[in-house]
């Protein structure tokens, strides 16, 4: 998986074909080991269908890069196929919202399994109780996205993380409200003296950071701790 998601980081046009085998080799790993030990593939479906994220999120318009979100979608379709693995899928934080997932969101609901989308979150917009506390599960769950060792997927991870709360602003909203004595005192503005091009402004969003624990508040609590961690540590473009 780690070769898959070095893949996977490479973005540049001239590396495009080099994502297309790495899904390809993927697809035909899993599709063998499906065959011999389809508990293995059970027990590691999460990673297998975060590591597809970086070709799925993108719209490529060139040869390769469509080659690559089909093949992905392909492997998919024939992974949520198999009634054995359907019930791991409750394991995958969300999938993105590309239109050659739509067979792949319908197989799933008609198996029981509802997986995070905006889609679902225009459709049922809410500030209710259940869809707040629908919104924090989801929030934690993604925040804990943030730590992958594929910069493309922590990319798509916030990418998804900002389209969601623009969706749910209201709910957001009632969220923010709920956890203000707790993480409201977190958005205060650092001074820009005392950051500069120094190691300064790490070491103080870092020491923001440690101080917000994921266990001193909820959904907006942590999603804020794993925010400023990402700014303090993360050294990649």
């Amino acid at each position: 998986m780690s070769a898959v998601n070095v893949a996977m980081n490479v973005s540049k046009d001239d590396f495009q074909r080099l994502r297309l085998l790495a899904v390809r080799s993927l697809s035909k790993f899993v599709g063998g080991l499906m065959i011999h030990n389809v508990m293995t593939v059970g027990s590691n479906l999460s990673s297998i269908v975060v590591s597809l994220f970086p070709v799925l999120h993108e719209y490529k318009t060139d040869a390769l890069g469509q080659a690559a979100t089909t093949e992905a979608a392909a492997l998919l379709e024939r992974l949520v196929s198999n009634e054995e693995l359907l019930p791991f899928f409750q394991f995958v934080p969300f999938l993105p919202d590309h239109p050659l997932l739509e067979k792949v969101k319908q197989i799933l609901k008609k198996g029981g399994v509802y997986i995070d989308s905006l889609s679902q979150s225009v459709a049922k917009r809410s500030t209710s109780p259940q869809n707040q506390a629908a919104l924090q599960r989801r929030l934690i769950t993604l925040c804990k996205m943030m730590r992958h060792e594929s910069v493309s997927v922590r990319r798509v991870v916030i990418v998804h993380v900002a389209d969601l709360l623009r969706v749910e602003r209201p709910a957001f909203q009632n969220l923010l409200e709920a956890e203000q004595t707790a993480s409201m005192r977190f958005l205060t503005v650092i001074n820009t003296s005392s950051i500069g091009d120094s190691d300064n402004s790490m070491d103080a969003l870092s020491t923001m950071a440690q101080d917000l624990t994921p266990g001193s508040g909820g959904g907006v609590t942590f999603l804020m701790h794993s925010l400023l961690l990402r700014c303090a540590h993360e050294q990649d473009p």
